[in-house]
């Protein structure tokens, strides 16, 4: 398979967002994330989820208007967008979606005094 950009399928440098990724035990996940546009913020971040055969790029209009109260991340799913696909032989199951999830809002996204996170 090659990588293909199409027109409008990469956000332009002027959206306000950067390509991140978060390495898990077994896959990296990707995504995009656009920073709170107002330095005094107290919110925690906001994760942002696509839904079945979407990426990150669907939330392109939303993230920059919620970002003018908070950091937005928008995560690529594994199998979808730039995240990495499982290994041959496994499936992408609904549960293996939510181990993912966890993993990473354990790893990269810690609970802490300033952010509380609730699921």
């Amino acid at each position: 398979m090659t990588e293909t950009s199409l027109p409008g399928s990469v956000p332009e440098p002027q959206a306000g967002c950067h390509e991140m990724h978060w390495p898990l035990d077994n896959i990296t996940l990707s995504g995009l994330t656009w920073p709170n546009s107002s330095e005094e913020s107290s919110r925690p971040p906001a994760i942002l989820l696509h839904g079945w055969l979407d990426n990150a790029m669907s939330f392109a209009r939303l993230a920059p208007l919620l970002a003018e109260n908070t950091t937005v991340h928008a995560v690529d799913m594994a199998g979808h967008g730039h995240s990495g696909h499982r290994p041959p032989g496994y499936s992408y199951w609904l549960m293996d979606y939510v181990g993912d999830l966890s993993e990473l809002v354990e790893r990269h996204f810690p609970e802490n005094e300033r952010y509380p996170l609730d699921l």
